[in-house]
């Protein structure tokens, strides 16, 4: 289930919500504790107000809430919830067990049940304590909820190997992982053992890493997904801003296949690599800092990989895990349909994981590569690995002076959403001559791109590159072709 969370302060903007996300999503949780003290008497009229099964909480400050009445009247107002048709209430399991099973016996005979819930906004490293708690609120008959912060993929990985553990006695359980790095149990939280997750009107965002509930239908249509569907993913860093989850996601609702793509912000790639397995991940993109890193990490590469020394793509091969690197078509596609003839000198902002692809195919195209970048003796290494004679490197101050070039190739990550006003080449001065290409999509036009438009240059921008090689990374994670036009490809 998806759990929209309500934090309006009455009761009439509760109700428009309701009926404005009813098709979205199949549970609501109304928190009194949001509500005005004079608006809490009349949302107890909320249950005969809509369709959807509601769960009333008033959270305390201690659990991320606003509550800051009497202890009393909180409990008492949710005994007046339960009284009323809410069909879960919420309570914490450190209450005491008399009053915890008090409210199990009256919810029981009103048709609904207690959730006795634990949160913990600490990293979350040790499964003792999320053990103890859950099978505190299973024995006395209640469903158990665990929210904790998850601050990096060792933490993810620990909570995974909990989860999963939790996952071989089924039962009603709700598991949620704050934070940014927790992120992949909120939308795949079935595959994790959760019961349902909790997302937000859009921009009523009510927990840290919690999604809205626009975000779960488009791109990820969760309604269709099972705890069964295949997982795919991204990893980054950042790497939220991704659109990939829009073109896999799409094609595998046009095709029919079960599968489910989600972002997996990273800061560990060997925790990942744990999760991946553990999860039985199909396959994984790969984008900054990783492309390079990843590599060591795989049991085998292929020839792209090797030649490039960076991998964008990660395929599951029977059990163990293998690289190929698809940034090299997909990024020389768009340059070879606007460059006519070969040949002329280039410009290549940056030196990094996503450069190394580029750098390959310039050197296809063109007679000389200048490489631009801060660290010199990185730009030097890269050029000598991967241009020979025709590389040549310099500062980000110097690049006007080796001109003119046909083209100019920016490839670090400098303008990304959402520093969006920075340049990674702001004493460049275009003459209006060059094509300029950026690999960044988000934003589709960087302050770099309008930069050389203004100045009258064709551009190119990053997607039409991450289009051209999610095609292909598709095609490895699946067996199967990408559909020519799959549902909502004109929102890309």
């Amino acid at each position: 289930m998806r759990a929209l969370v309500i934090t309006e302060r009455n009761v009439k903007a509760a109700e428009a919500l309701l009926v404005t996300y009813q098709s979205m999503v199949e549970c609501a949780e109304i928190r009194f504790d949001h509500l005005l003290p004079e608006e809490r008497e009349k949302a107890l009229i909320l249950p005969s107000c809509s369709d959807l099964p509601l769960i009333a909480t008033a959270r305390l400050p201690k659990d991320g809430g606003v509550w800051k009445e009497g202890e009393e009247e909180r409990i008492d107002l949710l005994r007046k919830a339960a009284e009323s048709g809410f069909a879960f209430i919420d309570l914490e399991v450190d209450q005491p067990r008399s009053l915890l099973r008090n409210f199990v016996e009256l919810l029981s005979g009103c048709g609904g049940r207690l959730i006795a819930s634990f949160h913990d906004f600490t990293s979350f490293t040790d499964e003792r304590t999320l053990f103890s708690r859950v099978e505190e609120a299973e024995g006395l008959g209640a469903i158990p909820k665990a929210a904790v912060m998850i601050d990096g993929s060792v933490s993810l990985l620990a909570f995974t190997r909990a989860a999963l553990k939790l996952k071989v006695q089924p039962a009603d359980r709700i598991l949620v992982a704050m934070g940014n790095f927790g992120v992949p149990v909120r939308i795949a939280y079935r595959h994790f053992g959760s019961m349902l997750t909790f997302c937000a009107p859009a921009e009523k965002i009510a927990a840290p890493g919690q999604l809205s509930a626009e975000a779960l239908t488009f791109p990820y249509a969760l309604s269709r997904i099972s705890e069964k569907s295949r997982l795919f993913g991204i990893i980054g860093n950042p790497v939220l801003h991704t659109r990939s989850p829009e073109i896999h996601n799409s094609a595998f609702r046009s095709i029919g296949f079960d599968g489910l793509y989600i972002p997996f912000p990273t800061d560990d790639t060997a925790a990942f690599m744990e999760i991946a397995r553990l999860l039985e991940i199909g396959g994984f993109s790969v984008t900054v800092p990783f492309k390079e890193e990843i590599v060591g990490r795989l049991h085998e590469v292929d020839e792209s990989v090797r030649a490039i020394g960076s991998c964008n793509t990660v395929f599951r091969c029977g059990h163990e895990f293998h690289g190929t690197n698809t940034d090299y078509d997909g990024f020389l596609a768009p340059l070879k349909a606007r460059m006519g003839e070969r040949g002329g000198c280039v410009l290549m902002i940056g030196a990094g994981g996503a450069a190394r692809s580029v750098a390959v195919a310039l050197r296809s195209l063109f007679d000389s590569v200048v490489v631009a970048n801060r660290t010199h003796s990185r730009a030097q290494r890269l050029s000598e690995e991967l241009l020979g004679a025709k590389g040549h490197v310099c500062s980000p101050e110097e690049a006007n002076l080796l001109g003119p070039y046909r083209a100019v190739v920016q490839t670090t990550s400098v303008g990304m959403s959402p520093h969006i006003d920075d340049d990674p080449l702001p004493s460049y001065c275009f003459t209006g001559d060059e094509l300029v290409y950026d690999i960044i999509y988000t934003p589709e036009k960087t302050h770099f791109l309008q930069r050389a438009e203004t100045a009258g240059c064709d551009i190119i921008g990053g997607k039409e590159m991450l289009l051209g090689q999610a095609e292909r990374q598709f095609e490895l994670f699946t067996g199967l072709r990408y559909p020519k036009d799959p549902e909502h490809r004109e929102n890309f």
